[in-house]
């Protein structure tokens, strides 16, 4: 017995015993999983490269205070 149903343009025939199958869905699935594995990399690079930033920018502030002491230190003992 088959059972002929009609949703808007698409025509489904269901018979008892057989698994409904919707092609987009299965790509829909795959995408999906496609999607969380990009956007899981996506993370991690971006929190790798905060904390290379980071990194950098407390090296650059250490250089910035160790100049500011030794032009300081320059000017106490007679420098310029």
């Amino acid at each position: 017995m088959n059972i002929v149903v009609h949703v808007g343009f698409i025509k489904l025939n269901l018979s008892p015993g057989r698994p409904i199958l919707f092609k987009g869905s299965e790509q829909n699935v795959t995408q999906e999983k496609t999607d969380k594995n990009v956007l899981k990399q996506l993370r991690s690079e971006n929190k790798k490269l905060k904390k290379e930033l980071n990194r950098k920018e407390k090296a650059l502030a250490e250089t910035a205070a160790l100049l500011v002491l030794r032009k300081k230190a320059g000017c106490a003992l007679g420098g310029k």
